[in-house]
């Protein structure tokens, strides 16, 4: 049985913004160009101006929502150009990461969402995943899955407390927000009910371990034979 995908582009809104190869942009655009002819009705079909049309065409660069309805409008399968999707952010400004949808269950994944549930959080205005710990091998395990996982390996590196030797690892909102679709609670975890998200909850035994595992090192112990 194929393994269900925690996350994919169907469940990314406007504010997820994608970057497409060269080729496939002029490919999209052109025909679009070709079935319409004016830039001013194109413009009014993807609710844009001609100018944001052209700099999609140069640079690649389009909100989800704007990919999905230029493919259904052209009769292209999503699929088929999934893999010329290059990177994802969000927002306009925001740090982008390569394309590492769809997003499946894995020990490295359920790992950082315990992390995330531990001595970490997503941040609830900005929804960045901060990391704190004044173990090192923790913050080194946690950087190791991030990378893994999302294929990100630079988070903003910061100390919190030199007489504890807290250090902090803050990553971008893309990250934040992926997790928080694959059901990690948002903002301060005391002040709110959440639950463990099912896909760990009804994963394998490698899912489970590693989440609880995680749990354990931030906040308790426990000894390994009963994980």
């Amino acid at each position: 049985m194929k393994t269900k995908a925690l996350v994919d582009f169907k469940d990314l809104d406007k504010n997820f913004i994608v970057r497409i190869d060269e080729k496939t942009a002029k490919m999209l655009i052109g025909k679009l160009k070709k079935k319409y002819i004016l830039w001013k009705i194109i413009a009014k079909k993807l609710n844009t101006s001609p100018a944001n049309i052209h700099r999609i065409r140069k640079t690649g660069i389009i909100n989800v929502d704007m990919l999905k309805i230029i493919t259904k409008d052209l009769s292209i399968f999503f699929d088929n150009i999934r893999d010329n999707i290059l990177t994802i952010r969000i927002w306009c400004r925001g740090i982008e990461i390569p394309n590492i949808l769809p997003l499946y269950p894995s020990p490295e994944l359920a790992s950082i969402v315990g992390h995330a549930l531990g001595d970490g959080g997503l941040n609830s205005k900005c929804c960045r995943f901060e990391y704190g710990n004044t173990r090192k091998e923790l913050i080194t395990a946690v950087k190791n899955d991030v990378t893994i996982v999302f294929k990100f390996d630079k988070p903003y590196e910061t100390r919190l407390r030199k007489t504890e030797n807290m250090k902090k690892i803050i990553y971008p909102s893309i990250i934040g927000r992926l997790l928080e679709l694959t059901g990690t609670p948002r903002g301060k975890k005391v002040t709110k009910k959440y639950k463990i998200p099912d896909w760990i909850i009804k994963g394998n035994k490698e899912v489970k371990r590693s989440f609880l595992q995680a749990m354990f090192d931030d906040e308790g112990s426990v000894e390994k034979k009963t994980i």
